[in-house]
């Protein structure tokens, strides 16, 4: 019922290789070839998402090497360092907090109309916008949608590649029998909206640590939505209070990062050994958390967690103003062209502060938590 229609992806590759060949101004020419490499890459996913199931089972995932870690997370660290004090108060106001996972999520019967029927009926609770655009999102979901099996071992998840230099977008989500396949759609079509609404939005490197912005809050209501749909609160209370854990880990990563980078020589640096002796004896980290720290670059995680804080912000306003957060978060969205401190002065000057209220947010999960545990309707209102 729903899958990419390939041949548009190749006419719309056919069109911009006319385009750069027939214009003579070399900076659109730069723009087509850019817009030309990015339907190829796009194709080329698709491709791999087809064939994925067969390849995984052989497949052997490579880190990132050690020294491209360092490098990157060096020369990424003065670019995000506005964003820092941030992330660290997010860990230190959530010092000593023992989060514990419930069990796996339940399976529940879903079909690809009613997982986009549902999506539909959630977007269709908020007039204006981000309606509007989700419904000319929505019209293309025929040929633009593709709903892939996991792999081993993955239960959700998804991906939006916008054409850039267009307004056309086109969408991945994994459909796995639970909660999280209704979630993931809401959290890849909220892409797509601000897609539509701000075309440059992917491809704006300065807006890079707000890009999840509108999915992750889009996400955060969606979830309490679907999972009162389905019958399934406690998958929607596990699912939150899981990716709360997340993104305090990501948090956590990123600090014993700036940490060690404060403390370690450049020669220090090169040494795997030196750097994992110090995860381990002055972090605390067990191997895992050591090969986690080790492996991962910061710019993996800083969009992630910056866009949760300010979610979370948008959160607490939703639970009293609904207009109002919808109204702040269309603002966030329609930003362009500023520098990455220039975002943040900018999400300031809306009243936001990112990770203010982030205890209380924490504090509103318990209580769902416990009012599910003892049969109580949670009410936020």
């Amino acid at each position: 019922m729903y899958n990419w229609n390939i041949d548009d992806l190749k006419k719309l590759l056919s069109k911009y290789r006319k385009k750069a060949i027939s214009t003579i101004d070399e900076n659109l020419r730069a723009e087509y070839e850019c817009t030309i490499n990015n339907i190829l890459e796009i194709i080329d996913s698709y491709n791999e998402m087809v064939n994925q199931p067969c390849n995984h089972r052989n497949s052997i995932i490579i880190p990132n090497a050690h020294v491209d870690v360092i490098r990157d997370d060096i020369n990424k660290h003065r670019l995000y360092f506005p964003y820092f004090s941030l992330i660290k108060k997010f860990r230190d106001d959530m010092d000593g907090t023992a989060i514990e996972l419930q069990d796996n999520l339940q399976r529940i019967n879903t079909s690809q109309a009613k997982i986009v029927t549902v999506t539909t009926d959630f977007y269709h609770q908020f007039k204006g916008p981000f309606q509007e655009s989700y419904d000319t999102l929505a019209a293309s979901f025929g040929n633009r949608l593709y709903f892939r099996k996991p792999n081993r071992n993955e239960l959700y998840g998804g991906n939006t590649y916008s054409v850039y230099g267009t307004n056309e977008v086109f969408i991945e989500t994994i459909k796995a029998n639970t909660v999280h396949d209704y979630i993931s759609l809401i959290h890849e079509s909220s892409h797509g909206i601000t897609c539509k609404l701000n075309q440059d939005i992917m491809w704006d490197w300065g807006k890079y640590c707000l890009i999840e912005v509108d999915s992750l809050f889009f996400e955060m209501i969606g979830t309490e939505y679907v999972s009162r749909i389905n019958n399934v609160l406690e998958d929607g209370i596990k699912t939150k209070i899981a990716t709360f854990k997340d993104h305090l880990y990501s948090a956590d990563i990123i600090c014993s990062k700036l940490e060690m980078y404060s403390k370690l020589s450049t020669k220090d640096l090169k040494s795997k050994r030196t750097v994992a002796q110090f995860y381990k004896k002055e972090i605390g980290y067990d191997k895992t958390l050591t090969f986690d720290a080790m492996y991962s670059r910061i710019q993996e995680y800083m969009h992630y967690v910056i866009s949760y804080l300010i979610a979370i912000e948008l959160y607490i306003i939703f639970i009293n103003d609904q207009n109002r957060a919808l109204d702040l978060l269309y603002k966030i969205v329609m930003l362009k062209d500023l520098s990455n401190e220039g975002y943040l002065l900018k999400v300031r000057e809306l009243g936001i502060e990112p990770g203010k209220n982030v205890q209380e947010y924490y504090r509103l999960l318990l209580n769902e938590e416990n009012g599910v545990k003892y049969g109580k309707k949670f009410q936020h209102r």
